[in-house]
């Protein structure tokens, strides 16, 4: 049956995304150059056209100038549940006034940026903060933060930048140091409101966690993220500090911002919750070679008292290490093939009928027998009658044949965190760590405002989705 395949590419994982920016690099092209091109782009756009073609060209160029490409982000009006919003990877923001049916795109050629993230606040639902450029690196960046003010729901859009991008040779270290490129990035990967100040807003970027406060109509970015110290004695993990073409980290790609549910303290006698809550996923690379494990989950507590205070309280424990998980019958492997370099390996439960799918995936460490020789899983091949057959790193010598097994466990490399709350329960978290290509992706929960974390479960090809 189809469910019981499971079958990957024999390609290498992101060979053509490695061969599309290995011909980026041979050319001399940098993603961080886009922005620039972009703004090129937009200016040929709007200039103003020629009345008839010139003299011997019998073509004249009108269009379409864009390419919408993937949707990246959405947000639903908070009044309005027809009225939707859309991020495109490369056409700009988009509206639909009757649940998704139509579509139309908002402001002039140039605001068809790549958009990714929107938020809305439930206070003032016709202002939207829209964060441009993609969420992972060697991906198109953007042409800064937006406000963007619907008057209503098929009034035109009137766009506002609140900052722009920084100088594509500007580390993101740097950003914070002079006035004008604060709160600057190349890319944006979530925004959230204040639940109860439609003036204040956190975005997560490439250049950090930032602030920002619209109280006197001027936009002020604060750097939130990375902060100074962390209460536990953890250290956040640092900007970069050199412009690396190609594998510009995303840093900050997640935030939770929610009232905090471990305290019950409130402005005045009836405001609303003094204390907030915030967790930001900070990437894998981040700080690090790509694949490292320094990135994760920060938590802080903001206090809305007087001028606002943050609190960065503890790196939480995300992600969890993988268990082992052993398993008891027979062993035994195909003879070698020097052709491919693989091996097939087939496990027999001792127990009839026990499916064993779920216990491996592409990418999985496999010892057999235990306390044997180690090799990794390649392709699981079919789960058939109990029996499970998957090609494996070849074995040295002689084909394998034994009793038991295991999946060995261990710490996961990841490359881009997602974190979310559960909004009737804001002490319940998810985060998935997404890996590279298709191997196995945990899903964790929390139950304690991340205190504390479980596996909740693991799918197979998640990758580093840019959608959140």
């Amino acid at each position: 049956m189809a469910d019981d395949l499971i079958i990957t590419p024999d390609e290498a994982p992101n060979s053509v995304a490695e061969r599309a920016e290995a011909l980026l690099v041979k050319l001399g092209i940098s993603e961080l150059a886009y922005s620039q091109v972009l703004e090129d782009a937009v200016a040929h756009a709007t200039a103003a056209r020629a009345a008839a073609p010139p003299v011997g060209q019998r073509w004249l160029p009108v269009g379409p100038r864009n390419v919408c490409g993937r949707v990246m982000a959405l947000a639903q009006d908070p009044i309005n549940p027809l009225l939707h919003y859309a991020g495109m990877a490369h056409g700009g923001l988009w509206r639909s006034n009757d649940g998704g049916d139509t579509w139309d795109v908002l402001g002039g050629p140039e605001h068809q940026f790549p958009v990714g993230c929107i938020a809305i606040p439930e206070q003032a639902p016709t202002k939207l903060y829209v964060g441009t450029g993609a969420q992972l690196e060697n991906r198109v960046s953007g042409r800064g933060l937006f406000e963007v003010t619907v008057a209503g729901p098929r009034s035109a859009a009137v766009f506002r930048q609140l900052c722009g991008p920084p100088p594509s040779a500007m580390p993101p270290a740097q950003t914070n140091a002079r006035p004008e490129t604060r709160g600057q990035a190349l890319r944006y990967g979530r925004i959230r409101m204040d639940p109860d100040d439609a003036q204040r807003f956190w975005v997560a970027s490439q250049t950090g966690l930032w602030r920002c406060e619209l109280h006197t109509g001027v936009p002020v970015f604060t750097l939130d993220f990375p902060p100074a110290s962390i209460a536990d004695g953890s250290t956040p993990p640092p900007l970069a500090s050199v412009t690396v073409v190609g594998n510009q980290a995303g840093y900050a790609t997640d935030l939770v911002v929610v009232h905090d549910p471990r305290d019950t303290d409130t402005l005045g006698k009836n405001g609303p919750p003094r204390y907030l809550m915030l967790v930001v996923a900070i990437d894998g690379p981040a700080g690090g070679a790509p694949g490292s494990t320094v990135g994760g989950l920060y938590r802080a507590r903001y206090d809305r008292k007087g001028s606002g205070s943050m609190r960065w309280e503890k790196r939480l424990g995300v992600p969890v290490d993988i268990p082992d998980m052993v398993g008891t019958g027979t062993v035994s492997t195909a003879p070698h093939v020097p052709a491919d370099g693989l091996d097939t390996m087939t496990l027999t439960p001792a127990a009839g009928g026990t499916r064993l799918r779920s216990m491996f995936r592409p990418g999985d460490l496999v010892e057999a027998p235990i306390g044997g020789a180690q090799r990794t899983v390649t392709r699981v091949l079919q789960d058939a009658s109990g029996d499970l057959a998957m090609d494996v790193r070849s074995f040295p010598g002689a084909p394998l044949a034994g009793v038991g097994y295991r999946r060995v466990g261990g710490p996961v490399p990841f490359g881009t965190l997602r974190v979310t709350a559960c909004e009737r329960a804001p002490r319940r978290l998810y985060a998935i760590a997404h890996q590279q290509a298709s191997l196995p992706t945990p899903v964790y929960r929390s139950d304690d405002a991340g205190d504390s974390w479980t596996i909740a479960a693991e799918y197979l090809g998640g990758g580093q989705g840019q959608a959140g």
